[in-house]
């Protein structure tokens, strides 16, 4: 009885997680479920590999789309006060750097100066500090 009682009080906090934002779910790693082969809506976090992603748009999982090699169906969670995160490339508009986002690459600092940038610092678009 109380095993099957902390069961339904684990789940419905992982469905109360669910509404945290990064800095919030990165505070909670374990309330998150694990990636699995299943549908998946749009803002939905899961745990991979001991990272988390938020799913991008709704869809039903398959093998080859986990989150760690599909950022078009997933964005990892990344710490926002972290100040100079490391640069990553967009794959669209959903993961573009806004104006003002700084990233850290290949050992300097880069303020991004144009919306939706997918630029690569140092080529156009970013302000090296």
């Amino acid at each position: 009885m109380r095993k099957e009682l902390a069961r339904e009080f684990r789940k419905a906090a992982q469905v109360a997680a669910q509404g945290a934002d990064d800095t919030q779910a990165l505070a909670m790693p374990s309330m998150f479920p694990k990636w699995q082969l299943i549908d998946y809506g749009a803002g939905v976090i899961v745990n991979h590999n001991g990272k988390l992603y938020r799913s991008v748009s709704a869809h039903l999982a398959q093998v080859s789309w986990a989150p760690d090699i599909t950022p078009a169906l997933w964005t990892p969670i990344a710490d926002p006060t972290e100040q100079w995160p490391a640069w990553a490339q967009p794959l669209g508009g959903h993961d573009a750097y806004a104006k003002g986002a700084q990233v850290s690459y290949h050992g300097n600092y880069w303020i991004s100066e144009v919306d939706a940038n997918v630029w690569e610092p140092a080529v156009s678009g970013w302000a090296k500090q």
